[in-house]
Formats: C-alpha cells, structure tokens, sequence
C-alpha cells in the first residue's frame, strides 16, 4: 500500500499570505516614507529587513502551532502487537 502524504492547502495559503503581507506592505511604507522625508534608501531597507524578520517568526509561530496542534490528535493508526501476549 503506498501512503500518500497529506497536505493541508488552507495552512500553506495563510502561511504565503502572511508572508507577503509581512514582506510587501514594510516595504512599500518604507518607500513611502523615503519619498517624504527625502531619505533614499535607508527606511526602506530598514523597512525590509523588519518584514523579513517578522515573516520568518510569523512562519516559525505558525508552524510551531501547527505541529503542537498535530502532536495532541489521537493517532489514525492504532499499533497492534504482533504475536499474542505483551509480557
């Protein structure tokens, strides 16, 4: 019998969401406030480094939840000892 792996799609598009949020509106507002206050690159850089960061601890956080969420379901397959008494 061959096992297929089961992917959860609606966590992996919160996970993609999440991410480009957190990566694409820094920026923009960093380039936004370059262009007011007439400091080229430097809110912009910081701004992406920021979202960066904040996408990988969001993923991390997501993850983690998600992998504590699995740990705590009762198992599908139950083990059966093979071969009578478990002495």
């Amino acid at each position: 019998m061959i096992r297929r792996a089961l992917i959860d799609w609606q966590f992996v598009g919160r996970l993609a969401l999440v991410v480009l949020t957190l990566t694409i509106l820094p920026v923009l507002g960093g380039v936004l406030l370059d262009r007011v206050l007439h400091t080229s690159p430097v809110i912009t850089l910081f701004m992406m480094l920021l979202g960066f960061n904040l996408g990988i601890f969001a993923i991390a956080r997501n993850v983690g939840a998600k992998y504590a969420q699995l740990e705590n379901t009762p198992n599908q397959i139950q083990s059966h000892s093979v071969g009578g008494d478990s002495c």
